[in-house]
């Protein structure tokens, strides 16, 4: 009992450091793969990160994030994808690292620099770019049973099942979806993503040693 009062304690207090217009439920923090969609329920990282049978993917993005009461912020992204798992750095435009998420058959962790303004959730981001890039099976796999996503040419839309309300709008290249201009629409929390990706040729083990070396890329190579 008391073991079980102490871990009930130290969840809450993560949960109250949290970023994020609402925080997420500190007991999903148990969970190395749940990421808090609002009141909607959790989403489910897939596993492995990457398709094993998939090529790699090394691109490099710039995310701009706004709200509608004009909260900005813009980011340059690095993203390796392989058989390693995933790896992704955030720096903003002074080139100071952001968010740094790592991502194996083990779980996510994602952590994020303190001066980030509070509604800026690394973890929720790095949900929001697989809900945008992975295949649609596997966002399908793993939202909640009250939603579910359909896609068109391009157009992916995550919606209240049963409803057709929209939760999630979703726009990416067709064809190399790694190369081009993508957004994410999130109506119930009101926020928007701006993306534009440009794709590289694959290079070994750039983001995957530990530490993520590498990280002060302005046009990599």
């Amino acid at each position: 009992m008391r073991l079980k009062a102490l871990l009930i304690l130290a969840a809450l207090l993560t949960g109250a450091c949290s970023h994020g217009p609402e925080g997420p439920d500190p007991f999903d923090l148990y969970d190395p793969f749940a990421v808090r969609l609002e009141h909607w329920g959790n989403f489910a990282l897939p596993t492995p990160p990457w398709p094993h049978h998939a090529d790699p993917v090394e691109v490099l993005q710039r995310i701009e994030a706004t709200l509608p009461d004009g909260g900005h912020v813009a980011f340059q992204a690095r993203l390796s994808l392989g058989h390693h798992g995933a790896a992704i750095v955030l720096l903003d435009d002074l080139g100071r690292r952001a968010v740094t998420a790592t991502w194996t058959d083990l779980g996510a962790r994602v952590s994020q620099a303190s001066w980030l303004p509070g509604w800026v959730d690394g973890r929720r981001m790095l949900a929001d770019l697989v809900m945008v890039y992975w295949p649609q099976t596997l966002v399908r796999s793993g939202l909640p049973s009250s939603l579910e996503v359909e896609e068109v040419r391009g157009d992916r839309r995550i919606i209240v099942r049963d409803t057709n309300v929209p939760y999630l709008l979703i726009h990416h290249p067709e064809g190399n979806v790694w190369n081009g201009p993508a957004s994410l629409v999130n109506r119930a929390a009101g926020y928007q993503l701006t993306i534009q990706s440009t794709a590289l040729s694959p290079l070994s083990g750039l983001l995957s040693a530990p530490g993520l070396k590498g990280a002060t890329f302005k046009g990599a190579t």
